[in-house]
């Protein structure tokens, strides 16, 4: 009996060029690699010699890919901690 799993183990795998060109987002993670979200699964593609950032970056914009920074929702987080902080240092200075 075939189940999934031995469907996915026989799943080519996708270039790059043809990942970004049937891909709806991307997630950039800076310096490392550049997560492909296809046909609802997660793609990963680590920088290397064959494909560099810059390359990566300029392909996903042709196929006009939204590219979300990987670690936006971290750098969030804090600068909203620091506003807080900053505002109970002010408030305790004031008082």
């Amino acid at each position: 009996m075939a189940g999934i799993r031995d469907f996915d183990a026989v799943q080519p795998q996708l270039t790059f060029e043809t990942a970004a060109g049937r891909s709806k987002t991307a997630l950039w993670s800076r310096g490392r690699s550049i997560v492909l979200i296809v046909e609802g699964r997660e793609h990963e593609f680590r920088f290397n010699g064959t494909l560099t950032e810059t390359r990566a970056l300029a392909l996903l914009s042709e196929h006009h890919v939204p590219v979300e920074r990987e670690d936006a929702a971290r750098i969030a987080v804090f600068r909203t901690a620091a506003v807080c902080l900053l505002a109970l240092v002010l408030l305790f200075l004031i008082t």
